[in-house]
């Protein structure tokens, strides 16, 4: 089975977002996706190593590497070194620093580390001397062999007790309640002012969405006019461009070096009550994410007297290209653009606009032609315009214009176990873009929810990572606290249990 499996993927050449992200890799922002999970007893190696061969032998990518043989052909699926085993891909550490804060010291360290190209891309370690004689499993996987939800998917549903069936059932029973409730309509006279209203709805949101398609285009054509203009003036500029300057920047060239942690874990019922309360019927918890993100954004800029340039904040979100029930390992996410622009909006104006706005994306024609048309069939063809089309400079330009990246993890709701151990936390960490951007990865795992985050180590914002994880506990406790406060006000007793 293992070799019938490997064989459906040798000599395969990679998609065009795996090109991409293959090309993309730059020792500065490092296109790996990391993941640790943390258990409170010790893990059965045996049963690890099983766990991994059978990841293997479910998951080819796993055992191959991609390389090519020029730069005007597309990388292939090919066999490593020989006397490659997946046993080289993995190993044991014992942390000096008890703390969690240790580990995620040497997690930031392994993060940095580029992957041995003769190795199929990626790590695990088995971590141990953590307080309480806690254990972590730390992984390290490239870009290229997936996309987080494709790569956490396929590592929980073959290396864990993770009924990945199940799991799919629920949530395309969760989709469909979704849709019904989206669906349903009162009496006649109700219908008829639904249909009036979602008229004018419509009209606006064409309005919407067309300014959303054109504000895109124009971002992914500025650089190029910008240089044109620079170009008819003066030759040499063109070897001297100027990305634009927004919060978490700073002058020095992006540092190696990073820093990594996460919140505290955050009960999903929390959530609920805000949506309930102040959000409505139509928004979802990613709009809670976004809302209490943006606050903290602002926050912390407050608190460190940091120049400000305006209320907006722009997030580079996941558009997912799959269905619910695709858990395979490959990449089919694009990421788009979202300005948060709070403002002086209350929570309840600041969910609904959101909302908007996230709707918009995820429907956004621009997003579909660039993953289908121009990135999944141009570059799996002709790899080459990659560099042709986005040098350095472009690519530069275009990885520092948001100010975060986040990815959103869809996690079990029941207990998981690796390695003859509960799964007490699970934390994401997705590739990092420009210099000063923050990489955040939104997990839910039971009913807990958490946020890990990556950012620069830079004397200019210290301890970044940390900070930022506190503020947004804070801010969330503040939305939470601000719900009951509505619901007592309203005498809404149900809501709050």
């Amino acid at each position: 089975m293992a070799e019938r499996n490997l064989l459906r993927e040798l000599g395969q050449h990679l998609t065009g977002m795996d090109n991409m992200c293959f090309q993309l890799e730059h020792p500065r922002r490092l296109m790996t996706i990391c993941s640790v999970w943390t258990f409170s007893q010790r893990l059965d190696t045996t049963l690890v190593m099983a766990a991994l061969e059978n990841l293997c032998t479910h998951h080819p990518r796993f055992c191959l590497v991609p390389k090519n043989k020029s730069p005007w052909e597309t990388p292939v699926w090919y066999r490593p070194q020989q006397h490659w085993n997946f046993r080289d891909n993995f190993s044991f550490h014992t942390l000096t620093k008890s703390t969690m804060a240790g580990l995620q010291q040497y997690m930031a360290c392994q993060y940095v580390k580029p992957f041995n190209n003769d190795k199929p891309l990626w790590e695990a370690h088995l971590l141990s001397g953590l307080e309480n004689k806690q254990f972590a499993f730390l992984w390290k996987v490239h870009h290229s062999m997936s996309d987080s939800i494709g790569l956490i998917n396929a590592v929980l549903a073959t290396a864990t007790s993770m009924d990945p069936k199940e799991e799919m059932t629920r949530q395309k029973y969760q989709q469909l309640q979704f849709e019904k409730a989206r669906r349903k309509f009162g009496i006649l006279w109700q219908q008829m002012m639904m249909w009036f209203l979602w008229g004018w709805i419509l009209v606006c949101t064409a309005m919407q969405q067309v300014t959303y398609e054109l504000w895109i285009v124009a971002l992914l054509l500025k650089p190029w006019f910008a240089q044109l203009r620079r170009l008819s003036l003066l030759p040499i500029q063109f070897l001297l461009s100027n990305p634009p300057m927004r919060e978490w920047s700073y002058d020095d060239d992006q540092t190696l070096e990073k820093l990594m942690a996460w919140t505290e874990d955050l009960d999903r019922r929390d959530i609920d009550k805000i949506l309930r309360i102040l959000g409505g019927s139509h928004t979802t918890p990613d709009d809670v994410v976004f809302l209490v993100l943006g606050r903290t954004m602002q926050t912390y800029l407050q608190q460190q007297q940091k120049e400000q340039n305006g209320d907006t904040f722009r997030v580079l979100i996941p558009v997912s290209f799959r269905l619910h029930t695709d858990w395979s390992m490959r990449n089919a996410v694009l990421g788009s653009l979202l300005e948060l622009n709070l403002g002086n909006n209350d929570t309840t104006a600041s969910l609904n606009i959101i909302h908007q706005h996230t709707t918009i994306i995820q429907r956004s024609m621009t997003a579909y032609i660039l993953y289908d048309i121009i990135i999944d069939r141009l570059l799996r063809y002709f790899p080459f315009l990659m560099t042709m089309v986005m040098p350095l400079w472009i690519q530069k330009w275009y990885t520092d214009l948001p100010h975060a990246t986040i990815t959103n993890i869809v996690g079990p709701t029941t207990p998981v176990f690796f390695g003859g151990q509960k799964m007490e936390a699970c934390h994401v960490f997705p590739p990092q873009c420009g210099k000063g951007s923050i990489s955040i990865g939104a997990v839910s795992y039971g009913d807990k929810i958490n946020l890990s985050m990556l950012t620069d180590n830079h004397p200019a914002y210290p301890d970044l990572a940390n900070a930022l994880c506190k503020i947004f506990v804070s801010e969330f406790n503040a939305v939470v606290d601000e719900a009951m406060e509505a619901a007592n006000g309203f005498g809404v007793e149900g809501i709050i249990m």
